[in-house]
């Protein structure tokens, strides 16, 4: 077992890793969806397989004595109608879980509209709760091991018979998996949605609920970091002015976004990494249903925009 501060040193500097892959690929179901749209499938597709290579935390787990978190669940409706509401959310919002804080790093103060809508819905949800929660499911076969390791052999084959700005582009979204896997592997909360999730438990008044923790949030603000160095070095980190209207309209789907993560019980990034690569049932079924909310979204807004 390592020691307890090379542990918490090598998880600040995923967390640095992560930000910095995020901001740099572009990483979003949003904009992923909006590319396919357009005959350009090659970011939703890496985007969705981003997990596939947290199979390697297994053995690492094994080595050092670590617990895998595994969060699997049965399918209930709940999952579906959650993925299509935070989809809808996403779409208007403009991005996802982790797209919301690249946009923050690179200068977009709306965000903050989004990220605390997204607290408030949470938190609504909660407070209503119409239904229990669901008891997860038994660990998941060695099957779903080789499905991941099948998966990821699939990544490398597109990588190298890639064009080269798309060969970056897998290398960079596989290095991301590995990266938020092994991050989950040292502190399964480390996610957006997991901060959000606590923060509208404790606006809720949930029993139970505990604050986070300093080091939880020194791992966000580190991935805020890796974002904003990312958008620097790029040149595209732009202060915008926040205006009325927009923060309005942000405000609006980060609590839809809210509603439908503590329904689906998680975002997208939670969805991605943790629950898809565990083939829960629930997940897979989540991230369709947010595809199909993003998807029709984009296409009503786009209408109305003409």
């Amino acid at each position: 077992m390592l020691p307890l501060v090379t542990l918490l040193l090598l998880g600040l500097a995923l967390a640095l890793t992560v930000g910095y892959l995020a901001q740099s690929t572009g990483i979003c179901v949003v904009r992923g969806v909006r590319q396919w749209d357009d005959g350009r499938p090659a970011l939703l597709l890496a985007t969705l397989l981003c997990g596939a290579w947290t199979w390697i935390c297994i053995p690492v787990a094994n080595h050092f004595g670590l617990q895998i978190p595994i969060q699997r669940h049965d399918v209930a409706l709940m999952f579906a109608v959650g993925g299509l509401i935070f989809g809808i959310g996403a779409a208007i919002n403009g991005g996802c879980a982790v797209s919301t804080l690249s946009k923050l790093a690179a200068g977009n103060v709306h965000m903050v509209a989004t990220l605390s809508g997204w607290v408030a819905g949470w938190a609504l949800w909660l407070w209503l709760r119409p239904t229990p929660e669901l008891p997860p499911m038994t660990p998941p076969t060695p099957l779903a091991l080789w499905a991941l390791i099948g998966a990821s052999v699939f990544l490398l084959a597109l990588a190298v018979i890639a064009p080269w700005e798309q060969r970056k582009l897998w290398v960079s979204i596989t290095f991301f998996g590995i990266a938020g896997g092994l991050l989950t592997l040292l502190e399964p909360r480390w996610s957006p949605s997991a901060l959000v999730t606590d923060l509208g438990a404790l606006a809720a008044d949930e029993p139970g609920t505990l604050v986070p923790s300093i080091y939880r949030i020194a791992l966000i603000s580190i991935l805020l970091g890796g974002m904003a160095l990312s958008a620097w070095r790029a040149h595209h980190f732009k202060l915008q002015r926040p205006g009325f209207r927009r923060l309005t309209i942000h405000l609006g789907a980060g609590t839809l976004m809210g509603v439908g993560a503590a329904m689906a019980l998680g975002g997208n990034d939670v969805q991605l990494l943790a629950a898809v690569p565990a083939l829960s049932p629930a997940g897979l079924v989540t991230v369709l249903f947010m595809l199909l909310g993003t998807w029709t979204t984009l296409r009503l807004m786009g209408r109305l925009a003409r």
